[in-house]
């Protein structure tokens, strides 16, 4: 085990993880990050280059499960496709206005505003697809934690 590389990929690891709260710091990416600088500076012996691929597709994969989460959980409680784009739209806005935590309030108020105005939908209708995309984004964070926390077991348990 190479302590000075443990402790790199620890730190990375650590950003990640506050990442996924934060959504500006690109949460998995960084802590496969710490994988690789770690199995590169060991020459891949204690962690393999296979291991280390494969957990950086599954990485990668977190974008997918971040925009399925979300889209799924705002399409099973109503939205429409407008509901859809004003909450991706109104996250963008609302991480550049209020950052790092008005994605979630900008997502919440552009599914809101497009539920409303662009799809001419009710009061209530429109507060229920922005539930549907709330619980959709905190369920696509769980499932990133989910996955961290897999990948960090991999890690130690290829490095131990």
């Amino acid at each position: 085990m190479n302590i000075p590389l443990l402790i790199v990929a620890s730190i990375l690891f650590l950003v990640g993880f506050w990442g996924l709260i934060i959504p500006v710091i690109p949460d998995l990416p960084i802590m496969w990050f710490g994988i690789l600088i770690y199995a590169l500076g060991t020459r891949f012996v204690e962690i393999s280059l296979t291991t280390t691929l494969l957990l950086g597709l599954l990485s990668a994969s977190t974008y997918l499960v971040d925009y399925l989460a979300t889209a799924i959980g705002a399409k099973r409680y109503g939205a429409t496709r407008q509901g859809v784009v004003g909450g991706i739209v109104g996250g963008i806005v609302g991480l550049l206005i209020f950052p790092p935590f008005g994605f979630i309030v900008g997502a919440i108020i552009g599914t809101l505003f497009a539920e409303l105005y662009l799809s001419g939908r009710s009061r209530e209708a429109a507060a229920r697809a922005s539930q549907g995309v709330l619980i959709g984004l905190l369920l696509g964070i769980v499932t990133k934690f989910i996955i961290g926390g897999v990948m960090v077991g991999i890690f130690l348990q290829a490095i131990l």
